[in-house]
Order: structure tokens, then C-alpha cells, then sequence
């Protein structure tokens, strides 16, 4: 009989990953006292099928950007090899042996599964109130579930395939870590702005490594006399910017020179980064959802278990590199002077719940201070200009009765409400969630930026391209308005004169308010789910890994704490 008892009372230190909390210790140790002790893994000499077959999965692990280490690997081959390794072994020792892979392997098996399941770090603890994404509480997790299953091998299965955009983005895995075994030659900087049809002697490299990320075919090719920049190689470095979120101008400029000079092993990375990310969150493959990505400065609008389209977003401003500097003098000193700008755009889960046609805004605090204060010190007729509303204690002010100079910008007594208008900040159309940030969804009337690679330039809140395609998602089954109505109400013209008729028929009834208000409130028969999230590698729709910049350096911090054995665990 296998020594199960005396191991785990004397051999502890042998069977345990140190990353193995005491609880999880406790939960093992109380599983196998309930079981009398006996084998749940290895259930004689003869059938180690099961048990071979879990090692190899855990051997696998690196597949998921874990460690096989974590999980007793090493521990688990060397105790069953000792058990078998000469006949004249006394049965004792063997037993013995046994016991500790058998015990090794359900810690390491279990721990391997929480992982999958739920992450090997809780964002929580690394990104703190920067992250509100529901997580499953370490208390709620069943810890002991792959050695309380009827069938340990198809949970396991199940649980490492998990669901497609995650096993989707797994399979890529072989494909870059073959590439550690190809030359990576730095491909510099031209000294001057290349076109179609130029010469140089560096374009042989930029075709070779194209064609090593399988953008651009060598065959019948010498590439070491490709230095002409032809239109086979202008097409497949314009295919290579789409795919690493970069204007797709086909110059090879110096963001397109960085990404052609980001290594397999930085690849890895990102997607190492990406499925940790995807193991925190579960997204249904059948409920509709909104997903703001924001490294891929996009919305998705997901439909069915597929996205059904897609719009450019700009986002909210990286922190400054100083930021955390002044974050603890502004704890120290708590003068509003101090503190630093804090514009980027949270994680989230949210619930979108209403639209809002014609909206106001308000401005918030912070812009006042840092902004507005400073745009009416160049221009005292800016309010005006900008159709704003001035509010003390919720009175009406008389605009040209105020001169905001004679104000200390952090003690400013009023308010500032802009008019609905084409140049009001928020645009025509605002998508309302709840949520403790204070952020939104909304239009715009600068367009430009929508143009950026990088388009991390809002105040927090996310800038929507076209807020008409996305009215029209959200409105697609709604029982009283549609995208026409909206088009109508918001100053769209809409071809089709009986629905204009029909609209104004209906007017007063659909708005519910007083008609001389320009601002309506559109409630929606369904609430939609919204994700706010952050993934720097992911595959779309049609097969393609696509990369992106760690644009607020959350991959730094990330990989600092997933790399580190110490790391911070969940």
C-alpha cells in the first residue's frame, strides 16, 4: 500500500511548490484523510496511463506561458522514475516513491488547474483600482476540482482548451518560438523618407524578415538583391502595419523599423501576456457585448458568438514616466497643484443602459483646473464661443458678469455646463454605463486623431468614430427608436420622408420630455454588456495574430509579476 499518510506527515517540504498556499496544502492533505488515505491518481503498478498522461500536460504548461516547474514537475518524473528504476528496490521504498509522485502530482495538478481556470495572478493585486473586472474570488474556487472529478483527463482537456480566442491565440505559440531558431539581424533606421520604387542596400533585410513572419513570399527570390522597394514588397509591409496596428502608408518609417525589430521571444511575450489576460475573464460566447480594446484602439461589437463590426476609438492619455513621483509628493502635500494628470482609461465591466441624443456637458473638475481655467485666460470670450453655461449653486450666472482671472484655478466657485451644439465636446450622441470612473462612451467633433496609430488622446473616456453604428447595434431591437430616429432627432437627414413624418407623429410620446429640451434620453428595452480591457496580442475574425504597443505600460507590469517566480499570486 502506498505510504500516503507518512509522506504527507513527514515529507511536505518534498511534495509542495513553495507558490502552494497553506490553505491549498490544508484542502489536500483534508482530501486524502477522507479518502483514507488511499490513491486517487495511481491506482496500480501495472496502469499508469492517467498518471503519464497528466505529467505530460503538465509538462505542457509553457504552451500557456507557465512554468512546468510550478507544478512539481521535476519532482513528480524523478519520484515515479525512482520507484521504477531497478527490480531489487524493496517494495517499501517503492511504495514510498509512489507516494510521493501521486501526492506530488495532485498539488501540482491542482495548481495547474486553478491557474487555467482563473489565472496564476489576480489583476487586483497588481493593477489595483485601475482594474474593474469582476474576478472569482480566491474563496469561491474549488481548488480540489480535477481530483474530485469522475473523469480527471476530460476536465483537463476542457480546461486547457478553454474556449477559441484563447486556444486560437495558443496555437500561435509554436509558430514564434520556432523563429528563436532563425537569425534576427537590427534592421536600422533609413536616414531618409523611403517610397515605392527607391533603392537601398537595407531592403534585402526588411524582405528577409517580412518573410520570416510569413508576410512576403521568397520563392524564385535572391533576397540579397531585393534593394529595390518594388510593390510586392510595398504591399506586404503595408499588410505587416495593419497587422501591428500602425498607419498602413507602406513607408518604412521608424514605429514600422521598431516593429520589424521586435524579437520571437518578445512576441512570446505578448501572447504569453494576452492568455494570462484571457484566463482572468470568462467572455460568453452567446450573449451580445461590447469589447473596447485598448491597445487596439477599437470597439468590437460581438453578436452571436461573432464580431459583427467594428469602430475606431481614441482613448484616454498615457500617464506621464514621472507619474508616481508625483503621485507621492501630491500624498504628501495634498494640493491639487500637485497632482498629476491621471487620464487613462480603466478596465472595466460595465452595463450600457441609455443614450443620450444632444447631450450636455459638464465639465469636470480637473479640466476646469488644468484646462478650461487656462483656455479662458487666452481668450475671456472662449465661454461664449464654446456655447457654455455658467452655474453657482445650481443658479444660472451671467456670463459676462464672470472674470475667471480674478480665481485661483483650484478654487474656482462655479460650474460650466456646455449647450448641446456640433462643437460640444461629447458630439451628438454619449452611451451612459455605471461605473465609478465617471467615463463614457461618446462622439466627438475632432476627428482627426481618429487617423493615429496612437490614439490614446481623450480625458479618460472613450471617443467613438462613427456613434451611429454603434447606436444602431445597440438600438437594432429596441421597441420604440431606431438609427432613423436618431438620426432625425440629432439633426441627420434622413431620406425617406413618410419616417420622417412617422417620427414627429410620435415625437413627444418617444422623448417624454419637454419638447423645447434639445436633450433626449433613449433608455434601452436590454441593457449590453461593455468590457473596457487591455490585450497587446489577440487573433480577429479572420485567423490573423494581431500585435499591438503597450500603450500605458501595462504589459511592463504585468510580466514583471507573471516572470518573476515570486511573482504575486491569485
Amino acid at each position: 500500500m502506498l505510504q500516503i499518510e507518512s509522506c504527507l506527515n513527514q515529507e511536505q517540504s518534498n511534495i509542495f511548490h513553495d507558490s502552494v498556499t497553506a490553505a491549498e496544502r490544508d484542502s489536500i492533505i483534508s482530501f486524502y484523510r477522507s479518502r483514507h488515505f488511499t490513491p486517487a491518481l495511481l491506482f496500480s503498478f501495472e496502469d499508469t496511463s492517467l498518471f503519464n498522461f497528466l505529467l505530460t500536460s503538465l509538462k505542457g504548461a509553457g504552451s500557456h506561458g507557465l512554468k512546468p516547474e510550478e507544478y512539481n514537475t521535476l519532482k513528480i518524473s524523478a519520484f515515479f522514475e525512482n520507484a521504477f528504476s531497478r527490480d531489487s528496490l524493496p517494495p517499501d521504498e517503492r511504495h514510498k516513491f509512489l507516494a510521493l509522485a501521486e501526492l506530488s502530482m495532485a498539488s501540482g495538478l491542482a495548481k495547474y488547474v486553478s491557474h487555467l481556470r482563473y489565472g496564476r495572478l489576480n489583476p487586483k493585486n497588481i493593477f489595483d483600482s485601475d482594474y474593474a473586472i469582476p474576478v472569482i474570488d480566491s474563496a469561491d474556487r474549488v481548488f480540489l476540482e480535477p481530483l474530485q472529478s469522475d473523469n480527471i483527463k476530460e476536465l483537463l482537456q476542457q480546461t486547457e482548451f478553454r474556449d477559441e480566442r484563447y486556444n486560437s491565440l495558443r496555437m500561435a505559440v509554436p509558430y514564434y518560438a520556432e523563429l528563436k531558431t532563425h537569425e534576427w539581424k537590427k534592421i536600422p533606421y533609413f536616414s531618409r523618407k523611403m517610397k515605392a520604387g527607391d533603392r537601398d542596400s537595407d531592403f534585402p533585410l526588411i524582405a528577409e524578415r517580412l518573410n520570416q513572419l510569413d508576410f512576403f513570399d521568397t520563392t524564385g527570390i535572391d533576397i540579397r538583391s531585393q534593394v529595390i522597394y518594388d510593390s510586392n514588397l510595398v504591399k506586404a509591409l503595408t499588410q505587416f502595419q495593419e497587422e501591428r496596428g500602425l498607419v498602413p502608408d507602406g513607408i518604412p518609417g521608424k514605429s514600422t523599423i521598431d516593429w520589424l525589430n521586435v524579437t520571437p521571444d518578445e512576441y512570446l511575450q505578448k501572447i504569453y501576456l494576452s492568455l494570462e489576460r484571457y484566463r482572468w475573464t470568462t467572455y460568453t460566447d452567446s450573449s451580445d457585448y461590447l469589447l473596447v480594446n485598448i491597445p487596439a484602439f477599437t470597439v468590437y461589437m460581438h453578436e452571436g458568438g461573432t464580431v459583427s463590426g467594428e469602430i475606431k476609438v481614441c482613448t484616454g492619455k498615457k500617464r506621464s514616466k514621472y507619474y508616481q513621483d508625483q503621485l507621492d509628493r501630491y500624498k504628501k502635500t495634498l494640493k491639487l497643484k500637485h497632482k498629476p494628470e491621471d487620464w487613462e482609461t480603466p478596465q472595466l465591466y460595465a452595463e450600457i443602459s441609455h443614450v443620450v441624443l444632444n447631450p450636455t456637458w459638464t465639465v469636470p473638475p480637473s479640466i476646469i483646473r488644468e484646462e478650461l481655467y487656462s483656455e479662458y485666460r487666452k481668450d475671456t470670450t472662449y465661454l461664449v464661443r464654446k456655447k457654455f453655461k455658467v452655474y453657482r449653486d445650481n443658479e444660472e450666472m451671467d456670463i459676462s458678469q464672470i472674470d475667471l482671472r480674478n480665481y485661483d484655478p483650484e478654487n474656482i466657485p462655479y460650474s460650466f455646463v456646455q449647450s448641446p451644439d456640433p462643437f460640444n465636446a461629447l458630439g451628438k450622441l454619449k452611451f451612459i454605463f455605471q461605473n465609478r470612473f465617471g467615463v463614457y462612451l461618446h462622439d466627438t467633433p475632432t476627428r482627426a486623431p481618429f487617423g493615429y496609430a496612437n490614439r490614446a488622446v481623450s480625458h479618460g473616456c472613450v471617443r467613438v468614430e462613427k456613434p451611429y453604428m454603434l447606436a444602431e447595434y445597440l438600438l437594432r431591437n429596441h421597441s420604440k427608436w431606431n438609427l432613423d430616429y436618431v438620426k432625425i432627432e440629432t439633426g441627420v437627414k434622413v431620406a425617406d420622408k413618410d419616417i420622417v413624418k412617422e417620427y414627429y407623429q410620435n415625437r413627444k410620446q418617444l422623448r417624454q420630455v419637454d419638447n423645447k429640451e434639445k436633450t433626449t434620453t433613449v433608455k434601452l428595452d436590454k441593457k449590453v454588456i461593455l468590457f473596457i480591457d487591455y490585450y497587446t496580442a489577440w487573433v480577429d475574425q479572420n485567423g490573423k495574430v494581431q500585435f499591438r504597443e503597450d500603450v500605458y505600460n501595462k504589459d511592463l507590469i504585468l510580466s514583471g509579476a507573471l516572470f518573476n517566480p515570486a511573482g504575486v499570486q491569485s
